[in-house]
């Protein structure tokens, strides 16, 4: 499903192919991880100068990330019904 927010199409959750399913939550409505969605700190190429850094070439053009404090772990989790402009069709044979 999309709907248009502010003359823009935003697609949802539901239908999107980064959604996937994430064992490590369980809560009382239906919440899954957005693949598309990296870690900052798995993001970066660091630089040879102190505070250098630079998106590594697959990140580039990314607009959402997550951050964790310990840059052990991070993830962002959606309800189906989350929107997103970063949103591709999911396979209509993919399981989600």
């Amino acid at each position: 499903m999309q709907v248009v927010n502010q003359g823009a199409v935003v697609g949802r959750c539901a239908t999107c192919q980064h959604w996937e399913t994430d064992a490590d939550h369980t809560t009382p409505i239906e919440v899954r991880r957005c693949r598309f969605v990296p870690m900052w700190h798995n993001t970066l190429e660091w630089g040879t100068l102190d505070y250098e850094e630079k998106f590594q070439p697959e990140f580039v053009g990314r607009l959402a990330f997550a951050v964790d404090g310990s840059t052990y772990y991070a993830a962002l989790i959606t309800a189906a019904e989350f929107g997103c402009v970063q949103w591709r069709a999911a396979e209509q044979s993919e399981e989600k």
